[in-house]
């Protein structure tokens, strides 16, 4: 699971602009358009089909970061204005995954396995969230008594204590996803092209069932199971990048490496899934049209 730690940075603006800094952010703004519009004929303008399927070829999906993202307004909302504002404004820096991750490192955790969030290793206590090594409830109470305890200001442990609340509650987590049309679509069309297609995908067990509710476009085609088989580390104990996660898969599946795709937005996890020698994807969340064009020129072989 990627992105899950947001807090809103570019809604908040306190800084002067020069005018350098504006023509920057003008050129900034200019190349996000173009990046949309790329996206947008992709999407409206598909010139190259998907071949249908004729073998056993496995597509192997993450789920953050390939069809979900986070929605930063309900993160946002979720940790609140006023924290951040405040924490802003004693600290003199805005709130960053890095900060959080350094403040957690230390927390007394249950695994040993090791895990990445946008290429940043990810806290013990959190890959025990991740991978249910705890109850929920331990987990909560280790962060908020780590987080209470440490030298900072209370400006950032009430910032840390909203975001890790926000993170570990399944409802309020669950209310800061929200889906990448285009990865969808995708879906959509593997599934209509005859695909096998799987999960696994780093999530936590306590909020899995809320996001299958709240996005049946993802896991249900034209009123059948979009997958074959959902694998997530919450469920069994174990987590990507680690080498047993991808094995455990292809086992239970009965997925032979050759015939898989596996598609994810963490290069830790691709590097992986290449050491099994399996085919990869290295997908980019702001642009989900080279995914497609280069599962187009695997699945054409």
């Amino acid at each position: 699971m990627k992105n899950f730690i947001f807090f809103a940075i570019l809604l908040i603006n306190i800084n002067y602009v020069s005018p350098l800094q504006a023509q920057e952010n003008h050129i900034s703004e200019y190349q996000t358009m173009m990046t949309y519009i790329s996206s947008y004929i992709w999407q409206n303008q598909i010139v190259d089909t998907i071949p249908s399927s004729s073998n056993d070829t496995a597509i192997i999906f993450d789920l953050d970061g390939v069809v979900l993202t986070t929605d930063k307004l309900q993160a946002f909302q979720e940790i609140g204005m006023a924290t951040i504002l405040q924490y802003v404004a004693t600290n003199w820096q805005l709130p960053s995954q890095a900060r959080l991750f350094q403040i957690l490192e230390s927390v007394p955790a249950e695994s040993k396995f090791q895990a990445y969030n946008q290429g940043i290793l990810m806290p013990q206590i959190m890959v025990d969230w991740q991978c249910s090594s705890q109850s929920l409830l331990s987990i909560q109470l280790a962060m908020n008594r780590h987080i209470k305890n440490s030298a900072i200001s209370d400006a950032e442990k009430n910032l840390l204590l909203q975001t890790t609340a926000m993170m570990t509650n399944p409802e309020k987590f669950i209310k800061t996803r929200k889906t990448i049309p285009a990865g969808v679509a995708l879906l959509h069309e593997l599934k209509k092209a005859g695909y096998k297609l799987y999960v696994l995908s780093n999530w936590d067990a306590a909020s899995f069932s809320l996001l299958q509710k709240k996005f049946p476009e993802i896991f249900i085609h034209n009123d059948e199971n979009m997958f074959d088989g959902i694998m997530i580390s919450g469920k069994i104990g174990t987590l990507k990048p680690e080498r047993s996660m991808f094995e455990k898969c292809l086992t239970e599946f009965n997925i032979t490496p050759a015939h898989a795709i596996f598609i994810d937005d963490t290069i830790e996890n691709i590097q992986a899934a290449d050491n099994l020698e399996m085919n990869t994807i290295h997908c980019n969340p702001q642009d989900i049209a080279p995914v497609r064009n280069k599962l187009i020129k695997i699945l054409s072989k």
